[in-house]
């Protein structure tokens, strides 16, 4: 393996790590309770908390890229991107298309002795995430194909 190609393959392990770094931040900020009553829920909030990870990582693999001096075709570079965006999407679509259910203080679980108010309780709903990430492995597949990763003769 050449050593381009080498650090192509070693830059996109590096963006997938960032992606779920990023991913995992940023689902912690979205769904803490602390932090909503400093700045309250609002669509501009959860926008930003979704397209700065986005841009970052997009500004992570263009400096790989140009430090490494392999950069590869437009195409293939948004490939890799639309892959590692698919990572952070599909851990924080869990967030947005998760369903509300309220517990009751009946359903209280009985570990609880004060018992518990009406709380408000996310239940994750992976189909979305496993869609996007089913998207970002196509497109991964793609890129290495084309880059000759796949099928060498």
């Amino acid at each position: 393996m050449k050593r381009r190609d080498a650090t192509f393959i070693s830059r996109i392990f590096i963006l997938s790590m960032v992606a779920l770094a990023l991913s995992i931040g940023a689902t912690i900020v979205l769904e803490s309770e602390e932090l909503t009553k400093i700045v309250p829920r609002t669509k501009l909030r959860e926008f930003l908390i979704i397209f700065a990870p986005l841009v970052t990582i997009m500004l992570v693999q263009y400096t790989y890229a140009i430090k490494s001096f392999g950069m590869r075709s437009l195409l293939t570079e948004a490939l890799v991107l639309v892959f590692a965006g698919s990572l952070f999407l599909a851990v924080t679509s869990i967030y947005f298309f998760a369903d509300v259910v309220v517990l009751h203080a009946s359903d209280c679980p009985w570990w609880k002795i004060g018992g518990c108010p009406d709380t408000t309780i996310r239940e994750p709903n992976h189909l979305w995430g496993v869609g996007i990430f089913a998207v970002g492995i196509a497109a991964l597949l793609m890129a290495l194909w084309r880059e000759g990763f796949l099928f060498r003769r």
